[in-house]
C-alpha cells in the first residue's frame, strides 16, 4: 500500500481554508508561524496524506487555491510493528 504526503504552505489570516482541502487527504500536521511583518498574520505549514498516493486532481484543487504554494509530495515509509 503507497502512503503518499504532501505538504503544503498557505498565508491566511485564519486557519478557515480547511474545508477547502480535497476528498480523501487526511490532515496530518497543522503548523502555524507568525508573518512576522503584520499582527494577527499566520502562514500554516500544513501536511496531508492519502494512503492511495495523491492524484493530479488533488494536486490541481489545492494549487487552484491562490494562498497555497504546495512544496512538494514525499512517500511515506510506515512502520512495521515488531520489526527491526
Amino acid at each position: 500500500m503507497l502512503l503518499q504526503s504532501l505538504l503544503f504552505l498557505l498565508q491566511a489570516a485564519g486557519p478557515a481554508f480547511l474545508h477547502t482541502i480535497p476528498a480523501g487527504l487526511e490532515l496530518v500536521a497543522l503548523h502555524d508561524r507568525p508573518e512576522g511583518s503584520r499582527l494577527g498574520s499566520y502562514y500554516y505549514l500544513i501536511e496531508t496524506e492519502n494512503r492511495n498516493g495523491i492524484t493530479e486532481k488533488q494536486l490541481r484543487t489545492i494549487n487552484a487555491i491562490p494562498e497555497v504554494r504546495c512544496l512538494g509530495s514525499f512517500n511515506v515509509m510506515e512502520k512495521q510493528s515488531g520489526t527491526q
